[in-house]
């Protein structure tokens, strides 16, 4: 690889990692509420990616009654949202999409599959997925009479042309590597003019899940070949989607209005009732929350806990509808095992390739602390990489932590090691934090964490960083301990990149780059279970598996409240089924992330 080349793909994979939990792909400090946390990219669903093995979804996800709306629903109107975030453009084949793009891009773009609202991975623009006997081939056939908003039909070549953009970017197709080969020019063929086959790396009985997120996402051709012209293009995104691009001004609001004609309203007997959605991207969380509260906005979304206390209150003076889910992603405190890790600057020895000092430091986190004070009482406590509520959540495993004094036993003993003395001064183990500054809960998360590490005998050496800094320099293996956000996929099939031998590269997303040939074959052989108790099995041994490795500290179940005024009806009212029309509701939200077709504005409620 060249000088050139590899910077390049330095460059790519942090725009990737710049996803946010998981995602998507990451971001996660953009409500200045994780200290740097990040999540995995959703480019082929990681956290969107459900499927029918994957069982309930609902947990402490808080849903709107759609029976408990009042009046008719009314066409017209605006609804003005605030997201967390820009993202540079909304071609999903070349673009890693946060949670905001991925709020705009159902917007205008239908999926090959959706969610229902029990997991369920249900052909949306597919009519049906049908896999092989030996699960290595998916055939996907499309709906018949699906057109773009420029009049062009959706048909096989749009779908393999899509496909095949995909798998072109780097940038895109790398969370797609468990699953599918790039380079394998059979990866996606043509069966017919409205079918078309996708060909696996390996079984599994989970591929549709990743029709739900990015890969799913059907631009029009014509639209991807104007791009290749004209770059600009890629911010006025071309799809067959409920809403149709109309303007966007960078960094300022993206407007969509109604497609008349979107094929959703005659298969399923329902009405797109809004006019226009409006997206405005505010990076401060008080400015977007007070932006709701204030009238500004109709909407907003936020992981932040001041935030989600701010609008549970106002839920409960009759101000604010509120659409909270904490089943998506886990946040934790993330530590790194190889050996060569270290922050560039200051060139530390990893004392964290060894296993007691990982635990040691597990041990020291003041996890309680960072519950009650960072999180003001909003979060779920997480143990594991698994929500309470989701099927494959193991029960009875407990996080280590909040026990210095059994930190600081371990810590004696592995510095009295001769042959661990360079880990070590004054009896104490050297290490290096880092995360991201600029605002004071970052500030006071860091403060809160090391101060309990030095307190059971770690030497701390902090490093303040800038967001995109910190995502490239994780993702070369520059760190020590951070903390971060992902995994939480209802079915995880698709979060096996961040825990595979596999993706232990020069720029990895298994980031404490940890290998384990047990923790691998458990994870394929979920991949080829369909039977939901031989897979829960599976995911057992890889929850233990991850615990015992203590590359992770376990922090809470990261909370994502999508918040509207109490004129917005017709919430998680959206259907999604491949059955027929009014069989199954669309599940709801998922990390901050809500489908609009249905919602409309009632005036009589301000």
């Amino acid at each position: 690889m060249t000088r050139s080349t590899h910077h390049t793909w330095r460059w790519l994979m942090a725009l990737l990692l710049s996803v946010s939990m998981i995602a998507a792909a990451c971001g996660g400090d953009d409500d200045d509420d994780s200290g740097g946390e990040t999540s995995g990219s959703e480019t082929g669903g990681t956290d969107e990616a459900d499927t029918d093995a994957s069982g309930e979804t609902s947990g402490n996800q808080q849903m709107v009654d759609p029976g408990a709306e009042e009046g008719e629903p009314v066409a017209g109107g605006t609804l003005v949202v605030g997201l967390e975030s820009e993202v540079d453009g909304l071609n999903p084949a070349n673009n890693a999409l946060d949670v905001s793009g991925l709020q705009m891009g159902i917007t205008v773009f239908d999926t090959l599959a959706v969610n229902t609202e029990d997991g369920e991975a249900v052909p949306y623009l597919a009519e049906s997925f049908t896999p092989s006997d030996d699960l290595t081939e998916w055939t996907v056939t499309l709906r018949e009479g699906i057109t773009f908003h420029d009049g062009e039909p959706l048909n096989a070549d749009a779908v393999v042309t899509a496909t095949q953009a995909v798998l072109a970017s780097p940038l895109v197709s790398l969370t797609l590597l468990t699953v599918l080969d790039p380079a394998d020019p059979e990866t996606i063929t043509k069966v017919d003019d409205m079918s078309v086959k996708y060909k696996l790396k390996v079984p599994t009985a989970h591929f549709s899940s990743n029709l739900t997120a990015q890969l799913g996402m059907i631009p029009s051709p014509n639209w991807l070949a104007d791009i290749e012209e004209n770059q600009d293009l890629a911010q006025e995104p071309v799809g067959t989607g409920p809403f149709v691009f109309e303007s966007r001004v960078q960094d300022d609001k993206t407007v969509f209005v109604r497609n008349e004609d979107w094929w959703g309203n005659e298969y399923f007997g329902t009405e797109t009732y809004l006019d226009r959605i409006e997206y405005v991207p505010i990076a401060n969380t008080d400015t977007r929350t007070t932006s709701l509260t204030t009238g500004t906005f109709n909407g907003s979304h936020t992981t932040n806990p001041a935030s989600i206390k701010t609008v549970k209150e106002e839920e409960e003076a009759g101000n604010i509808t509120n659409i909270i889910d904490d089943t998506g992603e886990e946040s934790f405190v993330m530590i790194a095992t190889d050996p060569a890790a270290s922050d560039a600057a200051t060139q530390m020895p990893n004392p964290f390739q060894h296993l007691e000092a990982r635990r040691a430091l597990t041990l020291a986190t003041p996890r309680q602390q960072y519950i009650n004070l960072i999180g003001l009482g909003e979060q779920t406590p997480a143990t594991q990489m698994f929500h309470p509520s989701l099927p494959f959540y193991v029960e009875g495993i407990e996080q280590e932590a909040d026990d210095p004094d059994a930190a600081k036993a371990i810590v004696e003993e592995f510095c009295a090691d001769p042959s661990k003395a360079e880990f070590c001064s004054d009896g104490k183990i050297n290490m290096q934090f880092k995360y991201v500054g600029g605002s004071q809960i970052q500030d006071d998360i860091a403060d809160l964490l090391t101060g309990g590490w030095g307190d059971a005998g770690f030497n701390v050496t902090i490093t303040n960083t800038k967001q995109d800094s910190y995502i490239t320099e994780v993702a070369l293996n520059q760190y020590h301990v951070v903390t971060w956000r992902q995994f939480g996929a209802p079915n995880p099939d698709t979060d096996m990149l961040f825990l595979q031998c596999s993706f232990i590269v020069a720029f990895s997303l298994n980031c404490p780059l940890l290998c384990d040939a047990d923790r691998d074959a458990a994870l394929q052989a979920q991949r080829v279970s369909t039977d939901e108790a031989e897979r829960k099995a599976e995911w057992e041994e890889v929850v233990r598996n991850v615990n015992a490795a203590y590359t992770y500290v376990f922090l809470w179940h990261t909370p994502w409240a999508n918040s509207y005024d109490t004129t917005v009806k017709g919430l998680c009212s959206a259907p999604a089924t491949a059955a027929g029309p009014d069989q199954e509701l669309q599940r709801c939200t998922i990390n901050g992330r809500t489908p609009y077709h249905t919602v409309w504005i009632d005036e009589t409620a301000a």
